[in-house]
């Protein structure tokens, strides 16, 4: 066998060992994040990052950052996917999200209003937006918001559910069981046993 040769079947045995290996982690990493594993699925992409520089890992690697609740780490790789792919809207809700969870309202809102900018039929965006007026105690302009979002997708549940508790916050409790009696499955909602209880005593009061 000559030098030559030799060099070429080394390049190519070292080059299939890596890409193996590349592959391996990519598998553990996305069977990780479908099955909650956020640490181990974070730490097999990142190796993947590292040697593939692979943009489409992005996403998945913010998700990871997301779901372990470390926001700043979320964003940068949030931004990444950005950079990559600006029509992935639930990048947009995400980063929004992260954002809020560091007090960041303004951002948040200014990366909702992003979206809406590309698609104003999103009724998430409202969504949120709503969620961060809510946040924020500004509980008019959120049942605005929230109401965006009906405009939008009218049998959206989420929102009739924090319209009630907006007007329960502005002392209204007759709206905000007009709100809720529109859930089909109140019992969804983790505070169904409050929202019985509210309902009920105003009924007898009437």
């Amino acid at each position: 066998m000559n030098r030559c040769f030799k060099i070429i079947v080394f390049i190519y045995i070292g080059f299939t060992t890596c890409y193996a290996q590349v592959s391996d982690d990519y598998t553990k990493g996305k069977t990780d994040f479908l099955t909650g594993n956020y640490e181990a699925s974070l730490k097999h992409l990142l190796k993947v990052k590292k040697d593939s520089k692979a943009e489409s890992l992005n996403y998945f690697i913010a998700m990871d950052y997301f779901n372990l609740k470390k926001h700043t780490e979320a964003i940068s790789f949030f931004n990444k996917e950005l950079q990559y792919n600006k029509h992935n809207f639930n990048v947009y809700i995400k980063k929004a999200q992260s954002e809020k969870q560091l007090g960041k309202f303004t951002l948040a809102v200014k990366e909702l209003n992003a979206l809406i900018k590309i698609d104003s039929t999103y009724y998430l965006a409202y969504y949120e937006k709503g969620n961060i007026n809510y946040d924020c105690k500004e509980f008019v302009q959120a049942i605005h918001n929230y109401n965006k979002a009906l405009l939008i997708r009218a049998n959206f549940e989420d929102a009739f559910y924090k319209i009630g508790f907006c007007y329960l916050q502005l002392k209204d409790t007759t709206q905000a069981c007009n709100s809720w009696n529109k859930l089909e499955d109140p019992d969804d909602f983790e505070e169904y046993k409050l929202i019985e209880k509210i309902c009920k005593h105003r009924t007898k009061n009437n």
